[in-house]
């Protein structure tokens, strides 16, 4: 007989080992800071939601508009001025030798040799990194590969900047077969007054600088409360290690977007580590960026960001719903460009008292595939005017402000700028035949078989106002529904944005698409 001692025992042992073996079963915890920088991060494809991003059965894609941010570039200007310069500057400046001292073996002792030759300098801002055409010329192989019916388009637009530009041009390398098919018209950035022959004077990629109320410090005072409350106990612990360091907020935002910056200049960067901060540090981050996203061009500032937006998504609901010719593509000059918004159809004869802007373009300009290269603000205004990542969507509330508190990170926020506007991100509008699909027969005869759907960074989404299609695509009755409310509600740019005379007038058109005109073969 076993003594009471020994059954213990045992028990004791098999607790242990069930213990031991469960944490090491479902221990898979990861964490990568480079998921989670908000517009810093590399491209990656978040697949949120899980949804198959090839086209549902008995659909074919036949038309797709694309809004693609520019690649990863060394540093942002912006950023460079205000947050990453001050700090090397005070490493140079102000870490003396008794601080590196004290340091040695620990997660700052990096800087010492740091500080002496950072990554980059101010002369690389804005500029486009290797890393970013890489991404770019990879998702023009991926265009070609995942539309092979699609002709390659005649010409793809981009905004005027070297970073936008660029990656422009890259991608078009991805896309073409023999050089120099396929040009890229530049629109410029400026808010001057433009001359009736420019690009400028049909509108503008970036609206927001041409916007005259826009304020690109809006709820800054917001994202720094919260900014204050998360870099509280960080600075405490750098104190600790270096007492006699004047270490500020500004300083450990400065260090977390060296993460992306370096990574996309070298590939890797110390700044990134997990000694250096921890993932709870690096979701803080991600969500005061999240945040200054959602007051500047997010729900937290919804006329202006869904105005800004609304030029892109016209024109695209213009050129996406207008009757092909007889080629099977949309021709630029078949799309009407009426005051109304109303849905366009094709050319008619030419009338007497028509617009330059309804001028018809050289013929031949068939497209299947519309590609348009601009800056985060953009994107994020776009997914501002089409209702996506809108957390007030699904609440009774509808109430912007109980989805991003000030106090707390909102850890089931789908606004999460990581997943939206990464380097790279991007989002696409595709057009399809769903005359084979399956079990929606009504539906799919009362629209001919056209439904559209969206996707962002390659992850198909749910529009909230209309999911009656083949895997919740949206049939053509119910996109005009939602486009008409889009342009009611964010169709008043001159009411906004003013009527100055200047670029600022235009900049909720984007006339450009349909103007005649070439722009920079790429070889």
């Amino acid at each position: 007989m076993h003594s009471p001692t020994l059954h213990l025992t045992l028990l004791t042992l098999t607790l242990t080992t069930i213990t031991t073996h469960a944490a090491k079963l479902y221990d898979d915890y990861s964490f990568s800071a480079l998921t989670h920088l908000s517009d810093a991060s590399p491209y990656f494809i978040p697949n949120i939601p899980p949804k198959d991003p090839d086209p549902p059965p008995g659909c074919k894609v036949t038309r797709a508009a694309y809004l693609v941010r520019n690649g990863a570039i060394f540093t942002d200007s912006a950023l460079e001025s205000s947050l990453i310069a001050p700090f090397v500057h005070k490493l140079q400046t102000k870490g003396n030798a008794t601080h590196w001292c004290n340091v040695n073996g620990t997660e700052l002792a990096f800087l010492h040799d740091w500080a002496r030759k950072p990554a980059f300098n101010a002369s690389d801002g804005d500029v486009l990194a290797r890393a970013g055409k890489l991404e770019a010329n990879t998702l023009g192989v991926q265009m070609s590969w995942r539309y092979p019916g699609l002709a390659v388009p005649r010409r793809v637009w981009s905004a005027s900047s070297q970073r936008a530009f660029r990656t422009a041009e890259n991608l078009v390398r991805g896309l073409e077969l023999p050089d120099g098919q396929i040009q890229v018209v530049a629109v410029p950035e400026s808010d001057a007054v433009p001359q009736p022959d420019t690009a400028s004077a049909r509108g503008s990629l970036t609206p927001h600088q041409v916007c005259g109320a826009y304020d690109a410090e809006m709820g800054s005072e917001k994202v720094a409360q919260y900014v204050r409350k998360y870099t509280g106990p960080i600075l405490a612990r750098f104190e600790t290690l270096i007492p006699d360091f004047p270490w500020e907020s500004n300083d450990v935002l400065a260090m977390q977007e060296l993460c992306g910056y370096e990574t996309a200049t070298k590939a890797s960067s110390s700044f990134c580590s997990s000694s250096l901060f921890s993932s709870d540090e690096w979701l803080a981050f991600e969500y005061a960026r999240d945040l200054d996203w959602f007051f500047r061009t997010g729900y937290g500032n919804v006329e202006m960001a869904g105005t800004l937006g609304m030029g892109w998504v016209d024109a695209m609901m213009k050129i996406l719903t207008a009757t092909a010719s007889k080629g099977g593509s949309p021709k630029i000059e078949d799309v009407v460009l009426d005051a109304g918004g109303q849905l366009s159809g094709r050319r008619k004869a030419k009338r007497a008292d028509e617009t330059p802007n309804e001028a018809a373009s050289p013929a031949g300009q068939e497209q299947d595939l519309y590609l348009s290269v601009s800056h985060a603000e953009l994107l994020a205004s776009v997914l501002t005017t089409l209702g996506l990542f809108n957390d007030s969507a699904y609440s009774m509330s509808g109430n912007t402000s109980y989805t991003m508190p000030l106090d707390r990170i909102n850890h089931a926020r789908s606004w999460s700028t990581s997943n939206m506007l990464p380097f790279l991100g991007n989002i696409a509008i595709e057009k399809m035949n769903c005359s084979s699909a399956y079990g929606l027969d009504e539906v799919i005869d009362a629209n001919d078989g056209d439904f559209y759907r969206v996707l962002v960074n390659e992850a198909p989404q749910v529009w909230p106002g209309c999911a009656d299609g083949p895997a919740e695509s949206c049939s053509r009755a119910g996109l005009q529904g939602m486009w008409e409310g889009w342009t009611a509600r964010f169709g008043n740019w001159a009411g906004l944005c003013g009527t100055d005379g200047g670029a600022g007038s235009m900049g909720g058109k984007m006339d450009f698409f349909w103007e005649p005109g070439n722009g920079t073969a790429v070889g």
